[in-house]
């Protein structure tokens, strides 16, 4: 496959990975919430994605960064970017509050769309916990790309509360942090 071509294929997988299938990440009888009392204000910045489930495209990515930019109270524009073996990939789109701590996306290709709810964000949201409930995906993020030990754990926590098989997380190498 050419490298443009496939760049573009990968990029599309990338908006949340949306485009992973795998349900075996979470045991589906443990009960799942999202956060209350999300704010998309607070939430917009910049996030480095910490650990997440591997893709299943074989790619994997580093120094991985997220941002969000508030559009409306309701609507957030999402921009990924990650550094592959094969060069920069960097894909947007927007993402809309449609429920406490729910967002509801379009994956870059596709023509569903994908509910990711925000399982916890701390006090001060400099660390937060996404998933889906099916499972297929969930992320660890930070403000910072080195994460204190102690949101770390409580992330962790959060995903293991919520059904999710933290040993099948990879960490996303963070380089010149």
């Amino acid at each position: 496959m050419h490298p443009v071509k496939r760049l573009g294929t990968i990029s599309c997988c990338l908006l949340l990975a949306a485009c992973a299938a795998d349900t075996g990440n979470r045991d589906a009888s443990a009960p799942i919430s999202s956060i209350a009392s999300f704010e998309t204000s607070r939430f917009a910045g910049t996030w480095y994605q910490i650990a997440s489930f591997p893709l299943n495209t074989g790619v994997t990515c580093r120094n991985t960064i997220l941002t969000y930019t508030a559009q409306t109270p309701n609507t957030l524009n999402q921009a990924v970017s990650c550094q592959t073996e094969i060069g920069t990939i960097a894909t947007s789109g927007p993402a809309r509050v449609t429920g406490p701590g729910r967002l509801t996306m379009r994956a870059a290709g596709e023509s569903t769309l994908k509910e990711i709810w925000v399982l916890w964000v701390d006090g001060d949201y400099r660390t937060a916990v996404l998933g889906t409930p099916d499972g297929s995906v969930a992320y660890i993020l930070d403000r910072t790309p080195n994460i204190p030990q102690d949101r770390l754990k409580a992330s962790l926590d959060v995903l293991n509360f919520n059904g999710f098989d933290t040993d099948l997380m990879r960490m996303t190498r963070q380089e010149d942090a």
